[in-house]
């Protein structure tokens, strides 16, 4: 393998990487936002002033923001950054084995 073709590979790698870290940090973001604790968000209404109808409403919004929203990578599991950690140990381990093997 020529000098060339190496820093072929290792940019090719970094931006393989870089894309990932993109999906995985925007998918984890999308989580922790979109997840609501008690007193904030519809919780933090004043219910006691507002109409039935109004207060119904808020009880079904509150009712769907309870889970949290997650993206997911196909059927196969759901972009974060614990997905991300655990891509890069499986392809290290994987390198490590190749590299001993080729020894």
């Amino acid at each position: 393998m020529g000098p060339m073709q190496l820093v072929s590979l290792i940019q090719y790698m970094c931006a393989t990487l870089t894309q990932l870290f993109v999906f995985c940090r925007y998918g984890d973001a999308v989580m922790n936002e979109s997840s609501l604790g008690m007193g904030q968000g519809p919780y933090a209404a004043a219910t006691w002033c507002l109409s039935p109808r109004i207060r119904r409403d808020l009880a079904i919004l509150g009712a769907g923001m309870m889970r949290p929203r997650q993206l997911r990578a196909g059927p196969f599991s759901y972009l974060d950054l614990p997905l991300f950690i655990q891509v890069l140990r499986t392809a290290y381990s994987y390198y490590a084995v190749l590299g001993k093997r080729e020894q």
